[in-house]
């Protein structure tokens, strides 16, 4: 044991008045803290529960689920059994048993569907200690929730939740040319949102325009033919059901998966890109004008496949992170460009980040593979850009063309040469590329 010298004992000393006003500061802070005494381990036990003015052991209240949980219901609709929820304690009188809390506030919340008609609202227990609300599903499909909290006066919150599901329905219909189905008109307005379902496909018509930021959900195995949805739309397929749509243009598209997009001229826009699009299709299969700009606008993809998209002015995949980019700054680009128009893929921007090519394919593209614009021709500009573990080859210009000022990190790829870019067969780049370390053979993705 260290030394530290000789005790020194030293007198305080206080006035009568700082006498009384530590004695009251410390009777004080002996009531904060439940009774005086020390609350150190092995010394005093800890203080008696206290009672509730309801009756309870103070922290012993207890929400529990009574019925309303586990429902199906379609998309949209009332449910047919309030979600209720009882709240009860142990009693203080006669410890050991449990009795209703009445006349306790419980709040109700949602982040999507309606409690009572809103998005949150507050109600009183009855006698029986229980609390009920009317739950509207939202007007999307999958799995929902919402969840019922109490404060006690104690401090302690309690919460449950009850989830259900939006009601499944199937289709036949693979194209638009199958019978039956929906005709929404030549120009159908909303301004709720709206589910449409796979048992209603085709769905066809002009344009379905969404206002007041309403958006449209669209089933997973559902058929879409119309010219244009004019608004946010998520459609969320499955590898057993896609989601297939015919010509339909979706300028806004928030996320799509297990999509079979063909000949739709827009999906996102460079102000509104998709912010995710995974394992998904995206092809332009009939004649067209090679002027007109057939284009995918998106941040972050996944196993996607976009052919035959692009024109001789804009490349068939533009880049741009905006809302995604704030929590992926480096968006993943997994992904096969090919046949295009004109250049495959423009990287025009992103949100302080860049973008990662992994396990991609960009061929065959009538002018550039992957082209990074100088800064003033892409005022949001990414910091950083690399193609790894790509194939790159077959493009009429540069696989890789590089007018910015940014050195884009390409090593490990298949340029189409086992010699890389600069090899006979090879395509080339422009600018400065890091292009080391070739494969030889061309890459297997794996999807």
């Amino acid at each position: 044991m260290r030394n530290i010298g000789p005790t020194t004992n030293v007198l305080w000393s206080f006035s009568p008045t700082a006498v009384r006003a530590l004695a009251t500061a410390t009777a004080v802070m002996a009531t904060a803290c439940g009774g005086g005494g020390n609350s150190s381990p092995g010394n005093n036990p800890s203080p008696a529960p206290q009672a509730t003015p309801a009756g309870c052991v103070s922290g012993s209240e207890t929400l529990t689920i009574v019925s309303g949980n586990g429902q199906t219901a379609p998309p949209g609709s009332l449910l047919p059994e309030p979600a209720t929820l009882r709240l009860i304690c142990e009693s203080f009188a006669n410890r050991g048993t449990t009795i209703p809390v009445a006349g306790a506030t419980v709040q109700w919340q949602t982040n999507s569907g309606l409690v009572d008609g809103t998005s949150s609202t507050t109600k009183q227990t009855d006698s029986s200690g229980t609390s009920s609300v009317a739950w509207t599903l939202a007007s999307n499909f999958g799995a929902q929730d919402i969840q019922a909290f109490h404060l006690t006066p104690w401090g302690h919150q309690r919460n449950v939740a009850f989830t259900a599901v939006t009601a499944t329905t199937t289709t036949t219909a693979t194209t638009c040319q199958d019978a039956g189905g929906t005709d929404h008109g030549a120009l159908t307005v909303t301004a709720v949102d709206v589910a449409w379902t796979a048992a209603g496909s085709p769905h066809r018509g002009g344009t379905i325009r969404l206002d007041n930021n309403a958006r449209l959900s669209i089933e997973a195995g559902a058929v879409i033919c119309l010219a244009e949805i004019a608004g946010p739309v998520t459609a969320e397929g499955s590898a057993q059901a896609p989601v297939r749509l015919f010509g339909t243009s979706m300028p806004i598209s928030p996320r799509l998966s297990h999509v079979l997009v063909e000949n739709a001229m827009k999906v996102g826009s460079v102000t509104s890109p998709a912010q995710y699009i995974t394992e998904s299709t995206l092809r332009w299969t009939s004649a067209r004008d090679p002027l007109a700009c057939a284009q995918v606008a998106a941040s972050v993809l996944e196993r996607v496949r976009i052919s035959g998209y692009g024109s001789q002015d804009c490349a068939a995949l533009h880049l741009v992170a905006t809302e995604a980019g704030w929590y992926d700054p480096y968006a993943t680009v997994s992904a096969r460009i090919v046949d295009s128009v004109g250049d495959g893929v423009l990287v025009a921007g992103s949100v302080g980040g860049g973008f990662s090519f992994t396990n991609c394919e960009v061929s065959s593209s009538g002018r550039h593979g992957i082209v990074v614009p100088v800064p003033a021709s892409a005022p949001i500009f990414p910091f950083s850009v690399s193609a790894t573990g790509c194939n790159l080859f077959g493009n009429r210009g540069d696989a890789i063309h590089n007018p910015s000022s940014i050195t884009v990190n390409a090593s490990g790829n298949w340029w189409g040469d086992p010699a890389g870019p600069l090899g006979a067969n090879g395509d080339g780049t422009s600018g400065s590329v890091d292009a080391s370390n070739p494969r030889s053979t061309l890459l297997s993705l794996g999807w």
